[in-house]
């Protein structure tokens, strides 16, 4: 779960890892499409305070669709770990009946990392399982963030994806490596190549 969310919406390894219950949000206006089970949008809310690294004055809300294949999609894996985790509690209860108090449950973290030595380790034995390469473990967005500029995307795009702090693109994870520039150098190159042959 949180491999998909950092490379599918750009989200820090360190965020995923302070997620509770109570940061999933379903949308019905970001979706692909206007209306139909396709309007809606998973997202993840980002606390403003010191919860998270960019600390914000507001809160915010990063948003996934789903993909294609089901072992890549962050919604299909949220949504596995919710209803595996919480049908297997029978001390929850969706009733709220006292409102002015909050549910336990609202504040439980989305991934239990308490088990572990610590998240970076953890991940190490992920990729590891799984045959993964990375260089660093808890960095998986930046694939996201080098893959949406190499297709083009400006900083301010990916920003509304990843709410990184703009100045960072350029000195961290923006790519180098732009879409257009190379395609136009390839069609270059291989029109001097024919011209030459």
């Amino acid at each position: 779960m949180s491999y998909t969310w950092g490379s599918n919406s750009a989200v820090r390894g360190d965020s995923t890892r302070k997620f509770v219950y109570c940061d999933l949000n379903l949308s019905y206006g970001f979706g692909p499409e206007r209306e139909g089970p396709s309007s809606r949008a998973l997202m993840l809310i980002l606390r403003h305070g010191s919860i998270h690294k960019d600390r914000r004055d507001t809160d915010q809300q990063v948003a996934c669709w789903r993909h294609r294949n089901y072992q890549l999609c962050s919604v299909f894996s949220t949504a596995l770990k919710v209803v595996y985790t919480l049908s297997r509690d029978n001390t929850v209860s969706f009733l709220h009946e006292d409102k002015t108090k909050r549910c336990l449950w609202w504040d439980r973290p989305l991934i239990g990392w308490d088990d572990l030595s610590s998240a970076s380790s953890a991940m190490t034995q992920i990729y590891k399982a799984t045959g993964v390469i990375a260089p660093k473990v808890t960095h998986d967005r930046t694939q996201a963030i080098q893959y949406g500029g190499a297709e083009g995307l400006q900083p301010f795009q990916i920003h509304s994806l990843s709410k990184h702090l703009t100045d960072k693109f350029h000195r961290s994870y923006q790519s180098e490596a732009d879409k257009e520039v190379s395609r136009n150098l390839i069609s270059i190159y291989d029109f001097s190549y024919v011209s030459l042959g």
